[in-house]
Formats: structure tokens, C-alpha cells, sequence
């Protein structure tokens, strides 16, 4: 045992013990636990076998008074309400009180039986409060305006001011001992804002402040200066700026991620559930880029710009909805998906979601780290004519934008399922990042209207635009979908969002403008010009079984076949001869416990995302033997693998 813990159990014991003589002895007929905060009784129950009358409630803390160190049951304690369970027990709550002024957490419970015996009774009684004078020097109204200064929003109203005793270390804060306080609620709806706050009734300072809405907000930054996730703490909920640009600005970025799911779509956090949002700034791995790992975002230096950050924490959001996989066009949508509400964040947060001179309606979330870049934020019309829907264009890491969401072929990407630049690359997971230009053209095309393709959309707006895509995300959506699924996803979330009023991003209350009929039509008109309702490419879901048979000889006649029950002998094996080659080989040991033997070509997980990429092809071909003769049925066997690192989302 240390010296100074030694101390402090002395210094405790002491202190409980001058509540009264009897304070810390335990009655014959009760059972004892004390709180730590306090000394005193903090649960008690009757000793079996012992004598336990029936009493009243306060008959009950009359005869354990010196346990929980009340000196006059009466006067320190007030009847808050009495309750009958489902058992038949009564629970009476009381609170504590010091000269009529309320002792804040400090609440008695008193259980009785059936037949009116003691139970048991538990709660808190802080004896240090009868020592605290209850005449302020500040009035309610200067408390209040306090703590609206606290919290930096000065049209924010405090809801609540009332006069209590308090000392943080009763409920795990640092001690500062007991004090009169104001307790006051703040609030700003819009913004998803209800803080209480302490304010010292003497001198006006706050001793303490805390979200009263659950979980709604649990940012932590981590600063990984120059190595990996997750790095130092450098910001977590609350703290203020650090003065490190790249922590604060990501700090504030998540903040609007918060803010625009909450108030447009009621959604608590990356997993609806309220969980930290984990983010690295300052990471060394795979420069200049930024990803979301399965469990956190992280970002390199120079690329934590809000639709970035946006972006990645939406890869989240896909993760805990529909689980969009990240490959081919399912992996395309997941990356437009980020795109797009990493877009939507951007805009809204610079309050340019409207096209034209930023404004309207402000965004209620503030920046210190100064405003971002959304100008010009005119119609597009061309490549570059503007800020809107560009993407990365505040990262200096990328040197300017990295993707064009209203004109895709500005960078190369393909603006429709069928574009000849729909390439779909075996090194970015079947195109996901190319790719996810057709998904990104079809939410611009919707929220700023445009003539694509033969077909002309009138624009709904960001606020309809982003119910539509969201609702389709989070509700119809499933791993594989592809965009033949979204086509149908989308119209059936707009067919449900008819008749709605929804919510503007920038208050979290109903928009101005109900979601009607002809919008459900202009989401079909959009999904049609990027041509989602076609198979596309890039691994869209085909039938496993294709009903339509093939076109047959005129005349049939088996020229060779292979079961593989027997030798191979004449089949050719090659590969592009990476530097560690696997080809295909012959085995038993069939799935299911199946007879025979089979060709098997292993995936092996090789090869890493820091310049040890190792793409490779394996084929095997028909043998040689076979007659040089054009055939209508024939089949190889063939696979492609790309490795990557597994289950990353990057930008």
C-alpha cells in the first residue's frame, strides 16, 4: 500500500466518521454497502433471521438515519413520489435537500414487501452539502446567459435554471467540493444541441458540462504523426482546438457527418447506434489517401477535407446498412454512395447545397478551422465551370479534384452503365472507383436536373435527392445489389417518400416542399439516363442459369471430353508469372464430401497495398489434341484475382 493511498483512507475515514458517532457502525438487524464518494450507507438490506418490523418509509430512516449520515430525516429529506411494482413492492424515492435547495443526484430509495417490511434502501446522501450556504450572488437569468455563452451558440435558449448543491467527484468527475451551482439546460434543437451545465452560483464559472442527448456525438481523433492508426489522442468529444489544423478540421468534418444523418435522417451516428467515430489524422500509410477500415476513418496529411471525410464515414454508413460490397458494381455504388452524401455534407456545410451565392438557411454546426471552399457554385455546365460536385477539390495532397460526379468524363469515368470507359479494372476491385462516376451522374443528374442520354430530369433538389438515394441505401439495398437492384431501389424509395415532407439537413425539422408524384417519376427518368435499369458492366447479377440455350451445329458429335476422374495429360497450365506463381493443380477432397478429382486454383492472399501488388492471371486451356475445327459449345477455365488489402474502403 502506497503512502499516499494510505492517507487518503485515513483522511476518508475520518471524515465519514465525524458525520455522527454511529455513522460507519453497522446496525445488528442490516447489511452494509458504502459509497465511496460519500463513506456512508449506500445500500442497505435487512440481516436474516433479524427483526424487520413493518414502518413506514420514513419510520425506516428514522431507525438507519446515522447510516446514511442523515441528521434530521425531515428537514433534509423531500418526498418525491411512491410506487407500486408488478411484485407488490413499494419503492418511496426521496431527495436530499439543504435549506429547501435541492442536493444534486443525491436521491434515497426506500423498498418495502408486500406486508410494509424493509426490503431494502439504497441511494446517495451527501453529508458535505449541509455545508454549503444557499444564497447566490447570481440570479437564474445571469446563470443562464453563462451557460449560452458556454456553448458558443448565441440564439441557443436555456431551457431549464434551477438552484442545487453539487461537487462533480460525486458522480466520477474530479472533486472541486461541494458548491452552490446553477443547473442549466441549453438548447438548440437544429442543431441536435441539449447540454447541461453547472454554473457557480458565486462566481459564474462552469464547473461542469455534458450532452444530455444520448450518445449523439462521440468524436475521437487520433494523431498517428507519420505511422498508423490508431496514433495518440489529440481530440476527443468536447475539447476544445488544439491548433493542429489537420485534428480540429477533421474534428469539426465529423461534426457535420453527425449533424446532416441525424437531422435528415434521424440516423445516430456511423452505425445508427450511437458508436465513437474513430478517426487518424497525420497516418504514413499509403500517401496521399484516405480510407475507412471496417472500424475507423483515416486520413494522410493534406486530404481530410470535409467532403473526404464525409465520404469515408458514409463507407461506414454502407457498412452497417446495406453492406454493399466493395467490388464491380456493387463496390461502384458503395464508393458513389460515399461520394455522393460526402458531396451533400460539403455543400451543406458551406451552405451552397442550392445552386448559386451561398446562403439561405445557415448551417448550424460553426468551424473554427474558417470556412470551406464551395465557389463557384453555379449550374455546371462543362468541366470546371465549377465548385459543385467536384470531389477532394479542397486536398492539396490530391494537388485538386479527383472525380467530377455532374460530367464523369471530365476525369476519364464513365457517366452511364454502357459508356465505353466503364472499364472496370481488376486492380480497383472490378472499377469501383471509376466505375462509381454512373452512380454519381445519376444523383447529380436528380438533384440539379439535366437533358442526358434522350431523357430530361427536372431537378428535385439536394433535400429529395438525398431522402431518395438514403432511403433506397438504408432500406431496400442488400451486399450484391447491382444497378439493375438500385434501379428498382431507388423508384420504390421514392414511391414510399410520395406524400412526405422531407427533413431539411440544416434543422432536422420538415422541409418546405412535399415529395409528390411527378418527383417519384423524375427519379425513374435519372435512373434511366444513367442507364441502371440495364445490366451495365462490371460484374452486374446475371441469372446463374441462363434459360435462353445456346445456338447449336446443325449436326452434333462429341470430339473430346474430360471428367477429371482419371489423368489430365494434354491440358496446358500457364500463368503471367508473378513473382510467386500458383497454378492451377489437380485435386481430390471435392466440397461436400463429392467423389472424384477437380482442377483448383488457389487464391492466395499475397501481395499488399504498399508497392507489393501482385495482380496475376491463371488459365488452362483446351489439350492439344483437340481437332482444329470450329466448335459451338466449348468451355475453359479461367480466373483473374487482384489482391488487395482486405476489407479497406480507400478514396
Amino acid at each position: 500500500m502506497t503512502r499516499s493511498y494510505l492517507r487518503f483512507l485515513l483522511v476518508a475515514s475520518a471524515a465519514a466518521a465525524s458525520i455522527s458517532g454511529s455513522a460507519l457502525a453497522d446496525s445488528p438487524d442490516v447489511r452494509v454497502a458504502r459509497s465511496a464518494a460519500s463513506g456512508v450507507a449506500s445500500f442497505v438490506t435487512p440481516t436474516p433471521g433479524t427483526a424487520n418490523p413493518v414502518d413506514t418509509p420514513t419510520g425506516i430512516l428514522r431507525r438507519h438515519a446515522s447510516l446514511f449520515g442523515i441528521a434530521d430525516v425531515d428537514a433534509e429529506l423531500r418526498l418525491v413520489k411512491s410506487e407500486i411494482d408488478a411484485l407488490g413492492f413499494t419503492t418511496t424515492t426521496f431527495e436530499q435537500v439543504q435549506n429547501g435547495v435541492p442536493v444534486f443526484a443525491a436521491v434515497l430509495k426506500v423498498h418495502q414487501d408486500r406486508a410494509g417490511r424493509l426490503s431494502a434502501a439504497n441511494g446517495d446522501f451527501f453529508p458535505a452539502a449541509r455545508k454549503v450556504a444557499v444564497t447566490p450572488a447570481l440570479t437564474a437569468d445571469q446563470a443562464a446567459a453563462a451557460a449560452i455563452g458556454e456553448v458558443g451558440q448565441t440564439d441557443a435558449r436555456a431551457t431549464e435554471t434551477r438552484m442545487t448543491i453539487v461537487d462533480p467527484g460525486w458522480y466520477g468527475n474530479a472533486p472541486t467540493g461541494a458548491k452552490l451551482a446553477y443547473y442549466v439546460v441549453v438548447e438548440k434543437p437544429e442543431i441536435v444541441l441539449r447540454d447541461a451545465l453547472f454554473i457557480d452560483a458565486h462566481t459564474g464559472a462552469v464547473l461542469d458540462r455534458w450532452s444530455l442527448i444520448c450518445t449523439a456525438r462521440d468524436r475521437r481523433i487520433y494523431n498517428a504523426m507519420g505511422g498508423g492508426p490508431p496514433g495518440a489522442p489529440a481530440r476527443f468529444e468536447g475539447d476544445p482546438p488544439i491548433g493542429d489544423f489537420e485534428v480540429d478540421s477533421v474534428y469539426e468534418f465529423v461534426g457535420d457527418v453527425y449533424g446532416y444523418y441525424s437531422r435528415a435522417f434521424g440516423r445516430d451516428a456511423i452505425d445508427g447506434a450511437g458508436a465513437p467515430v474513430i478517426a487518424t489524422v497525420h497516418s504514413g500509410w499509403s500517401c496521399p489517401n484516405a480510407f475507412w477500415n471496417g472500424s475507423q476513418v483515416v486520413f494522410c496529411t493534406g486530404v481530410a477535407s470535409d467532403d473526404v471525410v464525409g465520404h469515408e464515414c458514409t463507407h461506414g454508413v454502407t457498412q452497417y446498412t446495406a453492406g454493399l460490397i466493395y467490388q464491380n458494381q456493387s463496390g461502384q455504388m458503395n464508393e458513389a454512395f460515399s461520394d455522393i452524401f460526402g458531396e451533400m455534407i460539403d455543400l451543406f456545410n458551406g451552405n451552397a447545397a442550392f445552386p448559386g451565392t451561398p446562403g439561405g438557411i445557415p448551417w448550424p454546426e460553426a468551424h473554427d478551422t474558417g470556412p470551406t471552399l464551395d465557389t463557384p457554385n453555379n449550374l455546371r455546365t462543362t468541366c470546371g465551370s465549377g465548385m459543385r460536385w467536384m470531389v477532394g477539390e479542397e486536398c492539396p495532397a490530391f494537388g485538386g479534384a479527383i472525380r467530377d460526379m455532374w460530367d464523369p468524363t471530365c476525369y476519364g469515368h464513365p457517366d452511364r452503365a454502357n459508356s465505353p470507359l466503364q472499364l472496370c479494372q481488376h486492380y480497383d476491385n472490378g472499377g469501383v472507383h471509376m466505375g462509381s462516376g454512373v452512380f454519381n451522374h445519376c444523383f447529380a443528374i436528380l438533384t440539379d436536373g439535366k437533358t442526358f442520354n434522350g431523357f430530361t430530369v427536372r431537378a428535385l433538389g439536394p433535400i429529395k435527392s438525398g431522402a431518395v438515394f438514403y432511403r433506397a441505401l438504408s432500406t431496400y439495398l442488400t451486399p450484391a445489389s447491382d444497378f439493375a437492384d438500385a434501379y428498382q431501389a431507388l423508384n420504390q424509395a421514392a414511391l414510399d417518400l410520395v406524400g412526405t415532407m422531407p427533413n431539411d439537413p440544416r434543422t432536422g425539422g420538415p422541409s418546405d416542399s412535399q415529395f409528390t408524384a411527378d418527383d417519384a417519376a423524375q427519379v425513374d427518368l435519372a435512373a434511366r439516363a444513367v442507364e441502371l435499369n440495364t445490366d451495365g458492366q462490371c460484374g452486374s447479377n446475371r441469372p446463374a442459369t441462363d434459360p435462353t440455350p445456346p445456338t447449336e451445329c446443325s449436326s452434333q458429335s462429341v470430339i473430346w471430353q474430360e471428367n477429371f476422374d482419371g489423368t489430365v495429360t494434354g491440358w496446358s497450365v500457364s500463368n503471367s508469372n508473378p513473382p510467386t506463381p500458383y497454378n492451377w493443380e489437380v485435386v481430390g477432397n471435392l466440397p461436400a464430401g463429392r467423389a472424384g478429382r477437380a482442377y483448383f486454383g488457389a487464391d492466395r492472399n499475397i501481395g499488399d497495398c504498399a508497392g507489393n501488388d501482385r495482380p496475376y492471371t491463371r488459365s488452362s486451356a483446351r489439350p492439344s489434341h483437340f481437332p482444329q475445327r470450329s466448335i459451338c459449345r466449348r468451355s475453359a477455365l479461367r480466373i483473374t484475382s487482384a489482391r488487395s488489402l482486405a476489407g479497406t474502403a480507400e478514396t
